[in-house]
């Protein structure tokens, strides 16, 4: 009788009775034993939230960051999220819907930084929290790092283009891919070129082809080889002919 089980749970809400909450919040949600109120559910919900549930903050968070029941509000959302992740996290690695719930607790956060949806977004963060759902299954977290390492770029691209020329980038690049050099760092010389190509520079485009060459990175090589081509390096043509040569054949 939901009418009954309302009644028993406003006993228990007023003996402190969290369970009670989220389960009186479920009836004003879907109407059982009472008029359907979201607004009342998402009160029930952010108590329940507050005295320490986890599935009253998982529920707050999403119903906050979706506007149901009550207005939007993406940073209280996060808050609530952040909560979800914090509280005994042990306890949701041990039960398949707390895996569940803490993996879409992690993509919210990581998407909400992404899209700079709340005080202090960053990229940074965005990664973090994205790589941990990703590594708890979350396939909406891997499309969402390839957003995140496109911004990445774009930002890295606008302080290159505002602080140095490509000609300076390709030349630091070349001291950071030197192994003898002690500021030797192929990761981030391969970065400089990348953005250095972006800009326009075709010496760049060459450089990072050849480079992927000798890492035996062929596909990535044809890539930049087509840049530096499209740029004006038509002497690289040969180059990238046999590289598609060698695509092209069974054995690769």
């Amino acid at each position: 009788d939901p009418v009954k089980a309302l009644q028993w749970d406003t006993l228990g809400i007023d003996a402190g009775s969290v369970g009670s909450l989220l389960s009186a919040a479920n009836a004003y949600k879907n109407g059982l034993g009472t008029s359907k109120s979201q607004s009342k559910a998402t009160e029930l919900y952010l108590i329940a939230a507050d005295r320490g549930s986890w599935l009253g903050a998982f529920l707050s968070a999403n119903r906050l960051y979706d506007g149901v029941g009550i207005a939007k509000d993406s940073t209280r959302a996060a808050g609530y999220y952040s909560r979800v992740v914090g509280i005994h996290r042990d306890m949701f690695l041990r039960s398949v819907t707390g895996k569940f719930q803490l993996r879409h607790a992690l993509t919210q956060l990581g998407q909400m930084h992404l899209n700079g949806e709340i005080q202090d977004a960053s990229l940074s963060d965005a990664r973090t929290f994205l790589t941990l759902a990703l590594d708890m299954g979350s396939w909406d977290a891997r499309d969402l790092l390839e957003k995140v390492e496109a911004a990445e770029t774009a930002a890295r691209l606008n302080n290159a283009a505002a602080n140095a020329k490509p000609t300076e980038m390709v030349t630091l690049a070349a001291k950071l891919m030197d192994k003898s050099d002690p500021s030797y760092d192929p990761i981030k010389g391969g970065q400089l070129l990348h953005d250095a190509s972006m800009l326009g520079s075709a010496e760049a485009a060459v450089r990072l082809a050849e480079y992927k060459l000798r890492v035996e990175n062929y596909r990535a090589a044809a890539h930049y080889y087509e840049q530096a081509s499209k740029l004006g390096r038509k002497d690289i043509d040969v180059e990238l002919g046999k590289i598609y040569l060698y695509l092209d054949t069974p054995e690769s």
